[in-house]
């Protein structure tokens, strides 16, 4: 990672469950409610509802037998976590879109390291929106925010509904008014106890000692807070490694055919190319990347057996492997990222090719 400052932008989804299982069933009405349970011992608790059930009365934590019997029409799913896992990962894929460094943040959000990246959507505001129109779109509920630490936007995009921009350096600040068991994800049983005591907002929680606070709720509480607060930066792990070379277009017009796809190939392995050879360096494996209308992102893998970078060759080593692609609606985005590669000195190519 470089020392340039970076910013993050949190996308968190507070529907994801019931939302997920209405992409999956076209026969789920959103206007009608819906409630997804799982089973703990004895006892089956709702876990999520939609916003027409949510209106109804109902709650996550309350009791199966309660919740049917406020909402006699109430359609009922069991939870799927693997389901969700398998759909927010997916959805982490088609966010590189906006930036390589593309990451979950279960069980409802997605983080994306967007440094450098903005101003190919107008500035971080222009990008945000952009994310949140096509979640929208999509059939997700979705907020975000931008900062300087992971944390602190995660924290904002959970507790604010009017996606804020955090400048780094001021995030201690901009969380200091938010809840504090929603903006440090605390267990139930702590943010309660932390409530009796009056500690309800983060800000309540800046202004008591720090000794006092790890002797009585432990170091990891503070560990949260400094996250959130943009003192301690974690770790973020994004889904693909960053590629050492990627070349992107996006497409005015869907492409739908194989012509179409092989066309916008070879200006990507053209570019690809030029990139390589300015770099000194030849790829060892190449991936197609293809954005799909609908949002499913697919992928194409080739590995070469020693560093190439022209584009007639790395063209054969795609040739097969086209017919895999199923661009349903068209594909409106396509990219190239080279995630192997090795030294090449120059004319080497001409021999392997």
């Amino acid at each position: 990672m470089s020392l340039e400052a970076r910013r993050f932008l949190a996308l968190h989804l507070p529907d994801f469950a019931t939302d997920r299982m209405h992409r999956a069933e076209s026969d789920l009405r959103f206007d009608e409610p819906l409630a997804i349970w799982v089973k703990e011992g004895p006892r089956r608790i709702v876990v999520a509802v939609n916003a027409a059930a949510a209106e109804a009365g109902l709650r996550p934590g309350q009791a199966l037998a309660d919740v049917q019997a406020i909402a006699p029409s109430l359609s009922l799913r069991p939870a799927d976590f693997a389901g969700d896992a398998r759909m927010l990962h997916r959805l982490a894929l088609w966010a590189r879109r906006f930036t390589p460094l593309a990451a979950v943040d279960p069980p409802d959000g997605l983080l994306l390291d967007i440094t450098g990246c903005a101003h190919l959507l107008g500035g971080e505001a222009g990008l945000m929106q952009d994310a949140l129109a096509r979640l929208r779109r999509a059939g997700f509920a979705v907020r975000g925010a931008v900062a300087g630490a992971a944390a602190t936007a995660g924290a904002l995009a959970r507790a604010r509904s009017d996606a804020p921009i955090v400048v780094n350096g001021a995030e201690a600040v901009n969380v200091g008014p938010l809840p504090l068991g929603l903006a440090l994800r605390l267990d139930a049983d702590l943010a309660l106890t932390l409530a009796r005591l009056g500690m309800r907002r983060v800000g309540d929680l800046q202004a008591l000692s720090r000794a006092s606070l790890a002797r009585r709720f432990g170091v990891e509480l503070l560990h949260r807070l400094d996250a959130v607060t943009g003192q301690r930066r974690e770790a973020m792990h994004p889904i693909q490694p960053l590629p050492e070379l990627a070349v992107t277009q996006d497409l005015a017009e869907p492409v739908v055919t194989r012509a179409g796809i092989e066309a916008m190939l070879d200006r990507l392995l053209e570019a690809l190319g030029d990139k390589l050879r300015e770099a000194g360096r030849g790829a060892r494996q190449v991936t197609l990347l293809a954005w799909r209308m609908d949002g499913e992102v697919q992928e194409v893998a080739v590995r070469a057996g020693q560093p190439t970078r022209t584009a007639a060759h790395l063209r054969y080593l795609f040739r097969d492997r086209l017919e895999g692609l199923e661009p349903g609606l068209g594909f409106e985005r396509m990219a190239l990222e080279a995630r192997a590669t090795d030294p090449m000195a120059t004319g080497l190519q001409t021999v392997l090719a």
